[in-house]
């Protein structure tokens, strides 16, 4: 009987416990998850890669996106109208019009209807009130960035978040500062009236005020410099000389930053530029401002982006400053025949879709201007039009300029989507 009891103690101590079975289930369940984790992975990897390989985009869609833009704002400049001007023989209609207002990001029109629900308004208070919306929305976006940095989120997701943050941040820099450009060179943009310096705008202010050495501080820390930091700044953040947090400083305060670029471009040129390996953030900058660029030819560290912001920038100072329509016109298609003739030559966007864009873009550019010269001329020689032939032939010159500033935007989307669609259709039938 002992015997038989000591066995039987024996095997209730062999016999697992509660504690051990619960140990040894969720043993089992991380068996099972690291064997299925992998299947699981593989077909999602799979399954992400057919959804790519189904919506792939043939042509470079942020450059696409950018030249579009660039081309609603560019042709804009150009535009003159005055009393009598014959109209098209077609029109998009109010809502196409209106997106493409929106597509334009015209600041100015909107701070227009904001200013004028407050009376009293002058066309310097517009002014002044657009040149503060924009830094204002920039500070939004970087307590929305600062926001996500201080937030709880994993590592990983707070990158994502930031890298997001980053990339409206330098949209809004890149399609606002043309308006931001206008509307603070308006604001010291003087004439003479024999009795004094005025304000062009508004010709009872008189010039050389406090706020106006301001604003012109602030135009040659802020707006002139921009286009050589997008013309530096991105080939240092691609070789790793700077990190993601300068350059944005730097896109922010290109003046200041382009005193620090000095001892940067110097260790540039000493140890050389190559690519180096980047984190979420600087790879989603990179994308809006570099990496759709060739390497600039003799030095790699530049980037094509700054020239066409140069570019920009001249067209804004010939608009705004030169008093004269048809000179002021001249200079502009002189801008454009020469940025078409250095793109014609280098193809400086790795996609030839976006070569293709580019070069159509300055064409059309081009074409507005020359139609717009004819304006000028026909507005000095104060010649009208009679409802006849000569009105017939003015509305054809106007259908021209419609086709030239919007007709060729919507073509070069549909042209990108019907790429999209042929290589698709290809990928099915193989």
């Amino acid at each position: 009987m002992v015997g038989i009891q000591s066995k039987t103690q024996n095997d209730d101590s062999n016999e697992p416990s509660t504690a051990e079975k619960q140990g040894a289930e969720e043993g089992g369940k991380k068996i099972m998850e690291k064997t299925l984790d992998p299947i699981i992975e593989e077909t999602s990897i799979h399954s992400i890669e057919d959804s790519a390989r189904f919506w792939q985009i043939p042509c470079d869609s942020v450059e696409i996106f950018h030249i579009i833009v660039f081309h609603l704002q560019d042709t804009h400049l150009f535009q003159i109208r005055f009393p009598g001007m014959p109209g098209s023989f077609f029109s998009l209609g109010g809502y196409i019009d209106k997106i493409i207002s929106f597509a334009r990001l015209d600041s100015l029109a909107f701070t227009n209807r904001f200013a004028c629900l407050a009376q009293g308004s002058t066309p310097v208070t517009k002014l002044l009130v657009n040149i503060s919306l924009i830094p204002f929305m920039i500070c939004i976006f970087l307590a929305c960035a600062l926001f996500v940095k201080l937030s709880q989120s994993g590592h990983q997701v707070k990158k994502r978040l930031m890298s997001s943050a980053y990339q409206v941040l330098l949209l809004i820099v890149l399609f606002t500062s043309q308006q931001l450009s206008i509307s603070a060179l308006n604001l010291v943009n003087c004439v003479d009236l024999g009795t004094g310096d005025y304000l062009k705008i508004d010709t009872t202010v008189k010039c050389y005020q406090p706020w106006q050495w301001l604003t012109f501080a602030y135009i040659l820390l802020f707006i002139f410099p921009l286009w050589l930091v997008l013309f530096i700044a991105p080939g240092l953040l691609r070789s790793g000389l700077i990190s993601v947090r300068i350059f944005i400083f730097g896109l922010l305060f290109p003046g200041p930053f382009l005193l620090y670029l000095a001892g940067v471009i110097k260790k540039a040129r000493n140890q050389g530029v190559k690519d180096c390996c980047h984190d979420i953030m600087a790879d989603a900058i990179l994308g809006e401002v570099c990496y759709s660029y060739k390497p600039f030819p003799g030095y790699r560290f530049l980037c094509w982006g700054g020239l066409v912001e140069l570019r920009r920038l001249a067209l804004v100072l010939f608009a705004t400053l030169i008093p004269e329509y048809s000179t002021k016109i001249m200079c502009m298609i002189m801008i454009i025949i020469l940025a078409f003739t250095i793109h014609f030559i280098f193809h400086p966007y790795s996609d030839v879709t976006a070569n293709v864009c580019a070069n159509v873009s300055l064409v059309a550019t081009m074409s507005v201007g020359i139609i717009n010269f004819g304006w000028t001329a026909i507005l000095y020689a104060g010649s009208g039009f009679e409802y006849g032939d000569a009105w017939k032939i003015a509305q054809g010159i106007a259908t021209l300029e419609i086709i030239f500033t919007e007709i060729v935007p919507l073509g070069m989307i549909l042209f990108c989507f019907g790429q999209i669609l042929w290589i698709n259709t290809i990928d099915k039938s193989t």
